[in-house]
């Protein structure tokens, strides 16, 4: 721990990393206030538009965390970028074995940059994020996701009652996306995603935007979505990417139950949970509130699965100035086991 009272707390944040990484891992325990002017710098892998989907590019923030350190508030405390832009405020890199708990992260505002809230990147796309916590956080006012998982597999890893409001674009973005097929059932395993609270995604991007955006298998329980607008998902179950050397998986065999979203204007044409063609996806029970359910037609995928996913215990209610449209799918969209009110 270290005091909050200093002008700008970026460096002395990531030396804290630092120190940390060199003994072998431990807590960065956050109290009080810390701003976060200076940034730093690190070398990850990112797409690129050559035939090699991967270069390195830098990437700034106010904080990295590695490997082994976890960072935990032991009673309030606060990260906040107040002006400018950067890739992130919080940066994991190849990250595993650790605890991201209890803290706000806050941006500027969430329409006049890019930058993300917390960012998990990795220096090798086949990394495997392994055995981690993200939870109890409060992330806000940033112009991109709020909670972003770019590259790399995931085992082990929980993301768990975090609120999160204003973003610019995705509230929580969830790719597992590597460089190598070969093993990609082997990818993702152990994901929850449970109890988490979007508020007032897409502030910059007006469309395609999620609050919840997930690639991979996991279970989704209990999470909702708050003043979605027009045009945007509440969650969206999205198909993976065959590209050779871009392997995305799926949302296949994926669980989502219990959610609730709720459209800013129910008069407008919002889809509140939107699932394409994946195998084994099983939704409900769920809540649309002034929004409808979609499933899209059969799309790439690296599984080719044919056919869609499962309604059941699922409520669309008050789609005002318009019909109720129905789930559009394949024959095992068991959509008598959604009603309209």
């Amino acid at each position: 721990m270290f005091p909050s009272f200093a002008i700008d707390h970026g460096q002395a944040l990531r030396d804290a990393n630092d120190y940390l990484v060199s003994i072998g891992g431990g807590t960065i325990d956050l109290r009080g206030r810390y701003t976060a002017n200076a940034l730093g710098t690190r070398s990850v892998k990112w797409l690129s538009s050559t035939a090699d989907p991967y270069t390195d590019i830098d990437v700034t923030a106010a904080l990295f965390v590695d490997a082994r350190v976890s960072l935990r508030a032991r009673k309030e405390a606060r990260i906040l970028r107040p002006s400018g832009s950067t890739t992130a405020v919080v940066c994991l890199v190849d990250y595993s074995e650790g605890v991201i708990e209890g803290f706000e992260i806050q941006g500027p505002d969430p329409a006049n940059n890019v930058m993300h809230g917390l960012l998990r990147t990795v220096t090798d796309p086949n990394h495997i994020i392994e055995r981690v916590k993200i939870r109890d956080l409060h992330i806000h006012d940033v112009g991109s996701y709020c909670i972003g998982q770019q590259f790399g597999g995931l085992r082990d890893v929980i993301v768990e009652n975090n609120v999160i409001e204003d973003t610019g674009a995705d509230g929580i973005d969830w790719k597992v996306r590597t460089g190598k097929p070969a093993n990609i059932e082997n990818n993702c395993w152990g994901v929850k995603i449970l109890g988490n609270t979007i508020r007032r995604p897409a502030n910059r991007l007006s469309s395609d935007v999620s609050g919840i955006g997930l690639r991979g298998q996991a279970i989704l329980e209990g999470n909702h979505v708050y003043e979605l607008p027009a045009g945007c998902y509440g969650i969206e179950l999205v198909p993976g990417i065959g590209t050779v050397a871009d392997w995305r998986q799926s949302a296949n065999r994926t669980i989502c139950s219990d959610w609730y979203v709720e459209a800013a204007d129910p008069t407008s044409d919002t889809v509140g949970l939107l699932a394409w063609a994946s195998g084994g996806i099983t939704i409900g029970p769920g809540y649309a509130k002034g929004c409808r359910v979609q499933s899209l037609a059969p799309s790439m995928t690296p599984y080719d699965f044919r056919n869609g996913p499962s309604f059941t215990g699922v409520i669309v209610d008050g789609v005002r100035g318009r019909e109720a449209p129905k789930p559009r799918g394949w024959s095992n969209v068991a959509s008598d086991k959604v009603r309209y009110r």
